[in-house]
């Protein structure tokens, strides 16, 4: 039976070429708007390279440290405050801690032979466990340990795309790089990083010098480092929570100097995203209340926009719908059928409009990720996994089932509640 529906909705498609082409447009442009909304999303908080960790990992960024004066002080975390207290929670596995920051004020430079341009780049500063928390795929050589940093060896760690640029070659670990005029040994080359992956794109990545490591802070308490757990299998995220609450709760009432707001930190890594100042915390209540909002407006307005072009197009086959009714189809026959119908051209838009939602992210990446952040254009690029997968492609179809229930179910249902004597008036 349903065969013959869509084998009617198709029939119905090419007699009505103009009520089809706004429906079908009309579905395209909705699912487009949800769609990039989700991408942006999947982003954001999905598993991927090389952050495929994200659903078992907890991050603390910054403090707000108050003194008696109720003077405030906020900013990132010192490398001792990351190491030697939240590395030692019980429960957390691997800690990464990672520091953007250029001690000349000018930016990083690859100090390239005469007779060819220096390459300016992206690094960040990491300790051994950074490699740990994040999987990144080693084309040449192996990441650097703790051990090169108790030993204030300088080492990095270089992307596909700057090996080449600089040495023709991927296959150049053990080789040196001159950064800023300092030598590294290079330790390993790791596969391009999208931007789009806010804790771990770079560049460059090297081991943090003694230097570095020092707090600006006379309690150790503040520096420039950020830090990313993950969790042991015998212990949830809520108990190192827990642990990491209650030592600083041990911390503010045995001192008397100062009190620390760790501003319910850490986050759970999709809850990090948004977390765009050192002295407040994200409302996580008003973000998922604009989200459904947005969504209502996204997704329920056009419905009601499609609703009235169905309602209109029932009234002209009440005729045909009360013939059917005679010969004894059901009411509820005869809204499947209507939604049968419409499932086909709802399907045709649904595709449309994720084909133009890929279209938009892939032209649009440097600045339409930033949309839901407070960051600025970035040089990005969006890899295959993050489009072409199960959970986008699922959220595509659920969103056509939808806009195909609500926008066909009560028109139908409104126009088949008249009687058979009605309906084959209509055309009299």
């Amino acid at each position: 039976m349903i065969k013959i529906y869509i084998r009617q909705a198709l029939t119905l498609i090419k007699q009505n070429k103009l009520y089809s082409f706004i429906y079908i447009m009309g579905t395209g442009l909705s699912v487009a708007l949800i769609m990039i909304v989700f991408i942006i999303y999947y982003i954001k908080f999905a598993p991927i390279y090389p952050e495929n960790n994200r659903n078992n990992t907890l991050v603390f960024k910054c403090i707000d440290k108050i003194d008696n004066q109720d003077s405030n002080n906020s900013g990132n975390l010192s490398y001792s405050l990351c190491s030697k207290v939240l590395g030692n929670i019980k429960g957390v596995k691997d800690i990464a801690i990672e520091g953007r920051f250029s001690n000349s004020g000018s930016g990083y430079v690859i100090n390239m032979p005469k007779g060819k341009d220096n390459i300016t780049v992206d690094l960040t500063h990491t300790n051994g466990g950074f490699w740990k928390v994040f999987t990144f795929n080693f084309i040449s050589g192996k990441p650097y340990t703790e051990a090169d940093l108790e030993a204030n060896n300088k080492c990095a760690v270089i992307c596909e795309s700057i090996a080449k640029a600089v040495y023709g070659s991927a296959n150049v670990a053990g080789r040196e790089l001159t950064i800023n005029g300092d030598r590294y040994k290079i330790s390993g080359v790791v596969k391009d990083v999208s931007a789009a992956m806010s804790a771990t794109y770079s560049e460059v990545w090297t081991t943090t010098s003694k230097e570095a490591m020092k707090s600006p802070d006379e309690d150790n308490l503040l520096g420039r480092y950020s830090c990313y757990m993950t969790i042991n299998e015998n212990s949830t995220k809520d108990a190192v929570k827990s642990e990491i609450q209650s030592y600083f709760k041990r911390l503010n009432n045995t001192n008397k100097n100062f009190k620390v707001n760790i501003m319910n930190q850490p986050d759970d890594y999709w809850q990090s995203t948004f977390r765009y100042w050192t002295n407040e915390g994200p409302n996580i209540k008003e973000i998922i209340t604009d989200f459904l909002i947005m969504m209502f407006a996204l997704l329920f307005v056009p419905a009601l926009n499609l609703c009235g072009l169905i309602s209109s197009r029932m009234e002209n086959r009440l005729c045909e719908m009360g013939i059917r009714k005679t010969f004894g189809a059901r009411k509820n026959s005869l809204i499947l059928q209507v939604v049968c119908e419409n499932l086909a051209l709802t399907a045709i838009g649904a595709v449309a409009g994720l084909l133009l939602s890929y279209i938009v992210v892939l032209i649009s990446s440097d600045w339409i990720l930033n949309i839901f952040s407070d960051g600025g254009a970035i040089n990005t690029h969006i890899t295959f996994n993050m489009l072409f997968n199960p959970i986008i492609i699922g959220i595509a179809i659920v969103t056509c089932m939808i806009l195909n229930l609500l926008s066909a179910v009560i028109p139908a249902s409104l126009s088949l509640r008249h009687n058979i004597i009605y309906s084959l008036n209509t055309k009299r």
